[in-house]
């Protein structure tokens, strides 16, 4: 492992995504206090205006015309931030192997992606605070709850084909196997996908995606092309636990309660800071920016709580894993060889643990894999039902 890099990599990409967050952050407040938010409403007001919108809909258009402009606007100010963080550094240290065309092909459909969720989000919420001024902000918390649960359903199906050559794992080999394993931890359809990313990266990674029947684990072909059958196994195995534990459940409690607190939050704020700016109350897009600000800052406060909660749910992962496998050490190397390929810091310090990392820290998963036992006081195997049982 080679702390060093791993160390000067992770700290540029947080020093690039701090940079990007406080242009952005400077971005909005500029068009605030500028006039410049107004003035956007009042162009997309002409645009409705001379556009045929159903009756009724005037106020969701005007909505929609907005946040499209100023979507673009900010991806104009943070596109060299872009650039740099997730072109030029994954290049500098070999951990991306797409042109820069390919780049920003695969750039221009994610920001249309977050263009699109960006405009459903702002009409949702032009909407609410039309139909519903006293409580917008729980109705909205609640569409977004459901849109984001429907997201995580459908990107399976219409996102991750979109970017990613997917295909259902063959029943031979690594297929036949890895489906004794699901059925080991007691599951009774998981079906597991491989996903065509080594032209693009040499990371090796698996990932559990979807929802309901959706549901299914994402395997790298890098991963099954450069690790042994013991790591795939534990690497899947540690996504299983995922699945076995409801992980996302808990993830969208949580991630409820933060917009309800946020959207509560950005109400306040509309409604005593945004009449300071000359700004209207409710209905008034232009003071759209105020909201994302209020909003952004209390998730922003919020995230090391989530990433406490999200590194919890890897450890119980990595404990499920070697129960199921009984095979500690495929685990520990095939966090080694991932930890390589990733560029993980081993040994980051307390702080950049609490406020930037959603996994435990290298060097703590491979001491807690070592101490783990693979066997209980009787003798038996970890991986029996009743002790598969406990550890759900």
């Amino acid at each position: 492992m080679n702390e060093g890099k791993a160390t000067r990599y992770h700290r540029l990409r947080r020093r690039a995504q701090v940079l990007a967050t406080v242009g952005g952050v400077l971005a909005l407040a500029a068009m605030l206090v500028s006039g410049a938010s107004a003035a956007i409403r009042d162009m997309a007001i002409r645009i409705v205006d001379r556009t045929v919108v159903p009756s009724g809909v005037e106020e969701a258009g005007v909505a929609a015309v907005y946040t499209a402009c100023v979507w673009l606007l900010l991806e104009l100010v943070l596109f060299p931030a872009s650039v740099f963080r997730e072109y030029v550094l994954e290049r500098r240290y070999d951990l991306s192997r797409i042109s820069f065309g390919h780049w920003c092909s695969a750039h221009l459909t994610t920001t249309g992606l977050g263009a699109l969720v960006a405009v459903s989000a702002a009409v949702v919420i032009s909407t609410a605070l039309r139909l519903f001024p006293s409580t917008w902000w729980l109705a909205c918390a609640a569409v977004f709850a459901i849109g984001s649960m429907a997201l995580t359903a459908l990107a399976p199906l219409i996102v991750f084909p979109v970017i990613y050559r997917v295909s259902a794992l063959a029943g031979d080999g690594h297929g036949r196997r890895l489906a004794s394993l699901v059925k080991r931890a007691g599951i009774r359809s998981l079906p597991i996908y491989q996903c065509a990313v080594g032209g693009t990266t040499r990371r090796a990674q698996a990932t559990l995606v979807g929802l309901g029947p959706t549901r299914r684990v994402l395997v790298s072909d890098t991963l099954l092309e450069d690790c042994s059958a013991g790591e795939i196994d534990a690497v899947i195995a540690h996504e299983l636990g995922h699945h076995v534990h409801r992980d996302i459940w808990q993830l969208v409690g949580f991630e409820f309660a933060v917009a309800v607190l946020a959207l509560r939050a950005a109400g306040w704020a509309m409604e005593y800071v945004a009449p300071a700016l000359a700004l209207g109350w409710g209905s008034d897009v232009a003071a759209l920016p105020l909201l994302a600000l209020t909003a952004g800052a209390v998730v922003a406060a919020a995230a090391p709580l989530g990433y406490a909660l999200s590194r919890y749910q890897e450890r119980r992962a990595d404990q499920f894993a070697i129960a199921l496998t009984l095979d500690p050490a495929s685990l520990v190397s095939g966090l080694r060889r991932l930890g390589a390929q990733h560029l993980a810091e081993e040994r980051p310090s307390r702080l950049v643990e609490l406020l930037w990392h959603t996994h435990p820290p290298l060097d703590r998963r491979l001491a807690a894999a070592r101490a783990q036992p693979t066997r209980c006081c009787s003798g038996c195997p970890d991986r029996n039902p009743a002790t598969l049982t406990q550890l759900r």
